[in-house]
């Protein structure tokens, strides 16, 4: 017997073309891609390689600190990208997501679902790999920069995949430093119109979301700004070790996100594919 309740509303949502799908970082991590921590890990250990850092510096130690704190996730990458380049700190980047591995069974779940879009803040390409897989041809994807494109597509209820944050076959989309963030949330106002858009009009499920991972946090920002008490119920499957019954207040209370709250039988989190398996069999 599933320890999770799938409320009624999200199935008839997705039924009926109402609901998108949100990608975060967890999924990612089932198929063997580093979390945030682990991949600025990587990259110390990329430019000690280049010799552009000294193993042992105080400024070495200093990143590992950093890099064990996730609410200094984008300073160490910022700082990451200072030391490297731009040029060299994506190359290095898009090496680590660069490798086109297979998606997982949560990938090829959701693509067999009838949400009207997927939304990811991913750089990879396991969503796309699984859409060919199951469709046998390449979907339609988006990044950031092609709001116009993406807004279109959205007026006409077409299936695409939105990157919100860039895609690393386009590298120089890759948003990860903290310049990065303020950019996109300061000198995009086409971007902020289309996410409030997306949150005002979709029921979003979340799937392989974090507390820990920034992207994450930026978007509740976005969902903050577009909630006034209206609009949509969204919904959040999240795992009982990572989500206090405080923090599940709060997202329902300020960004209104239900959270369908999961206890994890082991550290693969079965759970996540049952749940995915549960809704394609009630839909």
């Amino acid at each position: 017997m599933p320890n999770y309740t799938i409320p009624s509303d999200l199935i008839t949502h997705i039924k009926d073309n109402r609901c998108a799908i949100f990608i975060g970082a967890g999924l990612s991590r089932r198929a063997k891609y580093p979390s945030w921590q682990e991949l600025l890990n990587i990259l110390i250990q990329a430019a000690v390689k280049r010799s552009l850092l000294v193993a042992g510096s105080q400024l070495h130690d200093q990143l590992l600190v950093h890099a064990a704190r996730s609410e200094h996730a984008l300073l160490t990458a910022q700082e990451l990208s200072n030391i490297f380049g731009p040029a060299l700190f994506r190359e290095e980047l898009a090496n680590v997501f660069d490798d086109n591995r297979d998606p997982v069974l949560a990938h090829e779940l959701i693509i067999k679902l009838p949400f009207s879009f997927a939304l990811t803040t991913n750089y990879d390409r396991l969503i796309e790999n699984a859409y060919v897989g199951e469709k046998r041809k390449m979907p339609t994807v988006y990044t950031y920069q092609q709001t116009q494109d993406f807004a279109s597509a959205l007026w006409r209820g077409n299936y695409f995949i939105f990157k919100a944050h860039g895609d690393v076959q386009t590298r120089q989309t890759m948003v990860i430093t903290e310049r990065d963030y303020r950019e996109l949330i300061y000198s995009a106002p086409g971007y902020r119109a289309i996410m409030s858009s997306v949150f005002t009009t979709k029921t979003i499920l979340f799937m392989g979301a974090s507390l820990n991972d920034p992207e994450m946090k930026l978007l509740l920002n976005y969902l903050y700004d577009s909630f006034h008490g209206g609009g949509p119920v969204h919904y959040a499957f999240v795992s009982q070790d990572e989500f206090t019954e405080v923090e599940t207040r709060r997202w329902l209370q300020d960004y209104n996100v239900q959270c369908i709250l999961y206890k994890p039988t082991n550290n693969t989190h079965p759970e996540v594919d049952e749940f995915l398996q549960d809704i394609t069999a009630a839909v």
